[in-house]
């Protein structure tokens, strides 16, 4: 399995794929039959008003999981 030979080669602290996810939410969220429209303009009216770039959350998550030596 390519994955295995990842986690070995950088020694990351779990070879097993399934381990770290079974893909079941992925398959929830890119397995909708329907088209999908999100606004979160209710959530700033109901005072939600942090926000977040999504690419520098992603940057974010990524050098977190990188750290913890989650992914290489």
């Amino acid at each position: 399995m390519l994955w295995r030979q990842i986690a070995v080669e950088h020694a990351l602290i779990e070879a097993d794929i399934l381990a770290l996810s079974d893909g079941a939410f992925a398959d929830f969220v890119f397995g909708w039959n329907y088209d999908m429209f999100g606004d979160g303009s209710k959530l700033r009216r109901a005072g939600f008003h942090g926000y977040r770039a999504t690419d520098a959350m992603f940057c974010d998550l990524f050098a977190r999981f990188r750290a913890a030596r989650v992914i290489p």
